[in-house]
């Protein structure tokens, strides 16, 4: 290993902007994709922050070189009726040369320590999670940072024409101010998620420099229920996001049916967290990703985030 570049000598400190040109490089050597420090100052909203916590730590070496770094994304969460603090913990990595030792002393258990103990000091109640892939969830398990929520699942379906059309999509605009109004009037049919209004469509979706997405009003009976997003792949549509009233699930996908059918889609796809229920037409497959509840420092029973967490695609930057 070269001189400075031994885990036991590495500092943990907070992530600092002149930071993010070595970070984005050390995503590409773990990652093997490049990111750019632009994109990662839209993911964690270094432009106009949330919170006065940090949204990252590094661990660097006697000469400064950075061999670890763990993010927290902010949000705006939604927690029984009231709004939290809530964080998606991400890109938790540490350079090759630097990965080893005892689980809970190792690089990667005090960076995610030292990022939760730091979210963790304020009077407000705070809610992390996050989705690692299986290797990363069982080492963040064996330090005791990290516990299981569920197994990510995929909901597969082949869109069918319907009989009888009960309701429709209406392409929608980010800025609609609606969108706020929905959020007013639906928020307590989520108990703990993130706070869907405008401004985190705007941030999340029409600010995303990777993808490109098309929000829906969801109209039945006249009226707007409620709201989708969409992303449109090869032969396959994809759910992102959805916010509505559990009972017209029913009606929204035979009108996500009807949609995918006019732009020629051969299947629909979406995440289904199992504090929904899963509908016909449909076949599930449970990915290699953990739906993960951050423990160290927390507040919540795991067992309670299970029964309540509502998530979908759009909780997770790569899609």
């Amino acid at each position: 290993m070269p001189t400075g570049q031994s885990p036991e000598n590495a500092v943990i400190r907070p992530l600092r902007a002149g930071d993010l040109p070595a970070v984005c490089d050390l995503f590409e050597q773990v990652f093997g994709t490049a990111r750019t420090p632009v994109q990662w100052s839209w993911k964690y909203r270094l432009e106009t922050p949330l919170f006065s916590t940090p949204v990252g730590m590094v661990a660097e070496d006697d000469t400064g070189r950075i061999l670890g770094h763990a993010g927290a994304v902010p949000l705006h969460g939604w927690l029984d009726g009231a709004s939290c603090r809530m964080y998606q913990i991400a890109d938790v990595m540490v350079h090759p040369r630097a990965r080893g030792h005892h689980a809970r002393s190792n690089l990667f258990t005090r960076l995610v320590r030292s990022l939760l103990e730091a979210l963790a000091d304020t009077p407000e109640p705070v809610f992390a999670y996050g989705f690692p892939g299986r290797r990363p969830f069982l080492l963040g398990a064996r330090a005791r940072v990290y516990d299981r929520i569920e197994d990510a699942r995929t909901f597969h379906r082949v869109p069918r024409p319907a009989l009888l059309r009960m309701g429709r999509l209406l392409p929608a605009t980010w800025e609609d101010p609606q969108f706020d109004s929905a959020w007013r009037r639906l928020r307590r049919h989520v108990p703990l998620g993130v706070a869907r209004d405008r401004n985190y469509l705007v941030w999340r979706y029409r600010d995303n420099p990777f993808f490109v997405y098309q929000p829906w009003w969801l109209v039945l009976g006249g009226r707007r229920r409620g709201w989708m997003v969409t992303r449109a792949g090869a032969g396959t549509l994809t759910l992102m996001d959805a916010l509505f009233h559990p009972f017209w699930w029913k009606r929204a996908l035979a009108a996500l049916d009807a949609e995918a059918l006019a732009m020629g889609m051969d299947q629909i796809e979406a995440w289904w967290p199992r504090t929904l229920p899963l509908p016909g037409n449909a076949q599930v497959t449970k990915t290699d990703i953990v739906v993960t509840h951050m423990v160290w420092k927390t507040f919540l029973t795991t067992a309670r985030v299970r029964r309540t967490l509502y998530y979908t695609f759009g909780d997770v930057d790569i899609y």
